[in-house]
């Protein structure tokens, strides 16, 4: 009988208690204590204790069957919401998202925990998480320490380009590098939905956007500028039917 076995064996009796099973399934190899587990909170997603193994092997829903992926992921949320007591986001975690001028004073005092935690850190860099946070309360994404990876990239890729104007690379550099901070701050000093995935996935941007955000800022432009070129092609239309049309008429009132 392999490692893998004996341990699952032991599981399935009841013999191991979640923080001595938590040590022994970290020493198999992930992938397949991963696949095992999986297969079983698929076929009982009550299972607490498998459920809780899995997250603590670093297991995303992504990679789980269908039940064993929604008992995750449902578990993560709530692990989240009660980890945010005496954190810097336990005011953000309580406020009233319907109240906005609350909401906005509470990112507000947030941005100023982050910012005093890191001398490095200046006013710029804490005006563009300001920007990134009300942006993403505004446009209806989750709070951060719910963040998955596709809100970043959504966020970062999609949101951000249209409602933030990067006059320069640089401007989009001190941005992204703000954003890569703020984030990881988030996940020492709070427990988060999907922080390892979204650190890992801001390490890959980083180099990159700059770049992208002069390339977004280039379509955008040549768009306005065929926008703005078909509105006086329509305009000079219009003047040229009224032109025609002013001569027709003249010409009819010598006919008669």
């Amino acid at each position: 009988m392999s490692d893998l076995q004996e341990a699952l064996r032991r599981l399935d009796a009841g013999e191991l208690p979640l923080a001595e099973a938590t040590e022994l399934f970290g020493t198999l190899d992930r992938e397949e204590a991963v696949a095992a587990l999986s297969a079983r909170l698929d076929a009982a997603p009550a299972r607490t204790t498998v459920a809780m193994l899995l997250l603590a092997l670093g297991a995303h829903p992504d990679e789980l069957p269908p039940y064993a992926a929604r008992r995750i992921a449902v578990l993560r949320e709530q692990l989240v919401e009660e980890k945010q007591s005496g954190t810097p986001f336990q005011a953000l975690a309580e406020v009233d998202l319907d109240d906005q001028d609350e909401v906005l004073a509470v990112i507000e005092k947030l941005v100023d925990t982050f910012l005093a935690s890191d001398a490095s850190l200046d006013e710029d860099a804490g005006e563009w998480v300001n920007e990134l946070l009300v942006l993403a309360y505004e446009t209806g994404f989750p709070l951060p320490m719910f963040f998955d990876r596709a809100h970043a990239n959504e966020l970062l890729l999609r949101v951000i380009p249209t409602e933030l104007a990067f006059q320069s690379p640089d401007d989009a550099a001190a941005a992204i590098d703000a954003f890569a901070a703020f984030f990881r701050w988030m996940n020492r000093v709070t427990t988060t939905r999907d922080g390892a995935r979204i650190d890992a996935y801001l390490q890959e941007l980083q180099p990159l956007y700059p770049e992208m955000m002069m390339q977004v800022k280039a379509a955008h432009a040549a768009a306005r500028g065929e926008r703005i070129a078909l509105a006086r092609k329509k305009k000079d239309q219009t003047k040229r039917k009224a032109r025609m049309e002013k001569a027709s008429r003249k010409k009819n009132r010598r006919k008669k």
